[in-house]
């Protein structure tokens, strides 16, 4: 599994050191039609911060390795990684949003 995730744009980070897991939020919008959901890992580890930057559009990756997870978020002056030995979706809604201007 090698997912792209670079069109999204990543709105929340939180790392809950009791329970050793991370939960990324992720948005969309194509007109007035959006989607936002959360990934949550588990037993993560390895993790790696420098810097960060608003949020918005970062290049994220996550790459399936022999050992779980591989997660990394790279933007310009910042980026996060972590492993993690494994992930699922907490939650995912659509819903109508105003229309972006551009």
């Amino acid at each position: 599994m090698n997912v792209e995730l670079s069109s999204h744009d990543l709105f929340y980070v939180h790392f809950d050191e009791r329970r050793c897991s991370a939960t990324l939020g992720f948005t969309d919008q194509a007109g007035d039609e959006a989607v936002e959901f959360f990934l949550v890992f588990t037993e993560v580890r390895n993790v790696t911060v420098r810097g960060w930057a608003a949020p918005g559009r970062k290049g994220v990756q996550l790459r399936r390795t022999d050992d779980g997870i591989m997660m990394s978020v790279e933007a310009e002056g910042s980026a996060l990684s972590f492993r993690a030995a494994d992930m699922s979706v907490q939650r995912a809604r659509s819903f109508q949003a105003w229309p972006q201007e551009g």
